[in-house]
């Protein structure tokens, strides 16, 4: 089965993944209760835990995670570059200039 994971073998290719400690945690099994749930342990999953959690210590915070945290495209580079912008530079001057007064304004 694809979730489930062979002691020893690592079930990503990423760096990051060398070293860690690939223990099944256990299941949620039954009720809690939390301040906060958070579905998915992704990069915006786990960065709002810790968000929530430097905010207010005290805030009970629990992520719930299907797989592995970061197992997704969080844990690879599911991204790409370019140089090319999604419209021509005449058209997004306004909307930078907005954007910038905006950043401005806020400092």
């Amino acid at each position: 089965m694809a979730d489930q994971q062979v002691p020893g073998q690592r079930p990503h290719r990423s760096l990051w993944a060398d070293g860690v400690d690939w223990t099944r945690r256990p299941g949620l099994d039954g009720d809690t209760s939390v301040d906060v749930a958070i579905v998915g342990g992704g990069l915006t999953g786990l960065w709002t835990a810790w968000a929530l959690a430097t905010a207010e210590p005290s805030m009970r915070i629990m992520v719930i995670e299907a797989h592995t945290c970061g197992f997704g495209a969080s844990g690879r580079n599911g991204g790409w570059c370019s140089a090319l912008f999604p419209s021509e530079p005449p058209a997004m001057v306004e909307p930078m200039r907005r954007t910038l007064d905006a950043v401005l304004a806020d400092a």
